[in-house]
């Protein structure tokens, strides 16, 4: 129904995250935009999602509200052969060695990983349960992802084409088909027919605004069973972002991903940097909206994104106290921190108010701040609400969030904001009493537009209830 296309797309607008501007965003009406690279034109599901009635693209987005909208996947082109026999493709049937060679699109996932697409049908190439490779695939999906590969080059300049989900390389079969069932494997020649960065970075030349939309396979390399061993962008993606930069300065990265990225490059370099998460099937529209400043990006980061892998722990270990990790405890300079989100608009934040100086354990605090929008449009700011413990017998996270509260404000207006702080939670878990304890001490209030943008700084003494705390009454308990 129509209602449910409008909630999809508040949906998405409200989760598109706006990671820096410096005035290229909103587009002006009238701009010329080219929107490239390998998710441009497409909407991605994980194993998790439902199945979408339709998706709307990014490109599709844009498309009718500008006056010309072009788009390339920024993905080469290439045929294969193998001898001097090409690899031919019948439809959606098996691939075999014949005559005429077949064009594949090469799309990198990442750590080498590629999934190839055959040109003429637009399926992708996958191996079967008998092991013969076809061209089938609406993409890479199901548990067990069959529609991946590693290309090994070697020293001869030829290459062996690696299935990932068998760890088996594609052999020829003696009828001439290609499977992975067969026992010795063939050194593919790998000839580039259309450089995929080149062709989009004409594209990017030609328009006023180059919107690059990169990230993550979600059923790749974004989900349980499949983890990262860094942050890095996929190289033909770096390769893809730079080339069109280079064009056209005036280049946006949309990133649609399933977690962060380390884009310390697109933050130097970029006018411009967005993200959100795989937005469902109203995904472009709520793009578009923001892009085009028909809405006020609404969205935060839920986690921190860290400048480079060096900074994290060991995948393995979860002990992130001691590690200084998560926002909680990170003492380095994030790329992006923890709540961080821009808005078109412009925020002031004068006179912190507590409700009391001083709380016992069990009491609520109101903490108030005067936001005024300063900026030339309309703009919705999320403010929000840390805390820190001064002094304790136990290592204490640098901050926490504790609470927040959207607000949305015309040029030059202004609103008290209200947020409540529960002193219970501040509250640990204490293993010598086996018992949560909230300890006499001074707590420093922060409240500010992300865990590490603080504006305003106040203080709040507490006094613990006999040094400990029951938790939280988490029972399904009537309504109050």
């Amino acid at each position: 129904s129509l209602a449910h296309r409008e909630l999809a797309r508040e949906a998405a607008r409200q989760s598109v995250v706006l990671l820096r501007n410096d005035g290229l965003l909103p587009l002006r009406p009238g701009t010329r935009v080219a929107v490239l690279g390998p998710l441009a034109d497409t909407v991605l599901t994980d194993w998790y999602s439902g199945t979408p009635p339709y998706t709307i693209s990014a490109y599709a987005g844009l498309l009718g509200r500008l006056p010309e909208v072009t788009t390339h996947p920024g993905t080469d082109r290439v045929t294969l052969h193998v001898g001097d026999r090409a690899v031919r493709l019948d439809g959606d049937g098996p691939l075999a060695l014949g005559d005429t060679a077949a064009e594949f699109e090469v799309v990198d996932w990442g750590r080498d990983v590629v999934a190839l697409r055959a040109v003429d049908t637009g399926r992708y190439v996958g191996a079967d349960d008998a092991g013969a490779l076809v061209a089938d695939r609406d993409g890479p999906g199901g548990w067990v992802v069959r529609e991946t590969f590693r290309l090994d080059h070697r020293p001869d300049g030829t290459a062996l084409l690696h299935h990932l989900a068998t760890g088996r390389h594609v052999g020829v079969a003696p009828d001439g088909r290609l499977s992975v069932a067969t026992g010795d494997p063939a050194a593919f020649t790998v000839t580039l027919r259309a450089d995929g960065a080149a062709d989009a970075a004409a594209l990017a030349a030609a328009a006023d605004v180059a919107v690059v939309v990169l990230g993550n396979h979600p059923m790749v390399n974004g989900r349980e069973t499949e983890d990262r061993a860094d942050l890095t962008l996929p190289t033909g993606q770096e390769e893809l972002l730079r080339a069109v930069h280079a064009a056209n300065p005036r280049t946006v990265l949309a990133l649609t991903s399933s977690y962060p990225y380390a884009v310390g490059w697109a933050q130097e370099h970029l006018p411009a940097v967005l993200w959100s998460a795989h937005g469902g099937q109203e995904h472009g529209n709520g793009l578009a909206d923001v892009l085009l400043g028909a809405a006020d990006p609404g969205g935060r980061l839920t986690q921190t994104w860290y400048a480079d892998t060096a900074e994290l722990p060991d995948l393995l270990d979860y002990d992130i106290i001691g590690a200084d990790s998560t926002y909680l405890y990170h003492r380095g300079e994030p790329l992006y921190p923890f709540g961080h989100g821009l808005s078109y608009a412009e925020f002031d934040y004068a006179d912190l108010r507590l409700s009391t100086a001083t709380a016992r354990a069990g009491e609520e605090v109101e903490v108030s701040v005067e936001v005024t929008n300063t900026g030339r449009r309309p703009g919705t700011e999320v403010v929000q609400l840390y805390t820190r413990q001064r002094r304790s017998r136990v290592k204490q996270p640098l901050r926490q969030l504790r609470d927040f509260a959207r607000v949305t404000l015309d040029p030059g207006c202004a609103a008290r904001v209200t947020m409540r702080l529960r002193t219970a939670d501040l509250a640990w878990w204490d293993e010598t009493r086996a018992a949560m304890v909230v300890e006499d001490t001074v707590h420093s209030v922060l409240v500010g537009r992300s865990a590490r943008d603080i504006r305003l700084v106040g203080a709040l003494a507490v006094t613990g209830d006999a040094t400990t705390v029951a938790p939280a009454d988490r029972s399904c308990g009537a309504a109050r």
